[in-house]
């Protein structure tokens, strides 16, 4: 029995493709981010930069609601000292 020879190149990963359909100022911007930071390709450069996203991501987060809760702090004790002064 003939073994099929399988076409195209052997697999490389097991992960899940998604395709993405990107515009020119983006494609752009992502050259312009691998030539600043060393030679890759664009697949490499955007795991990167989704990888960068993420972790920069949640360490945002944290620091928005810090910040928000400051805030809202100062509004309620502005709110508060101005409801004193009124009465």
């Amino acid at each position: 029995m003939v073994t099929k020879k399988k076409r195209g190149p052997p697999a490389t990963g097991k992960g899940i493709q998604i395709g993405e359909r990107w515009h020119a100022p983006e494609l752009a911007a992502i050259d312009r981010w691998i030539a600043a930071n060393g030679e890759m390709t664009r697949g490499q450069a955007i795991r990167r930069l989704v990888e960068i996203g993420l972790a920069n991501g949640r360490n945002t987060s944290a620091k928005l609601d810090q910040r928000a809760a400051k805030k809202a702090s100062r509004v309620i004790a502005a709110t508060a000292a101005d409801l004193k002064a009124k009465n």
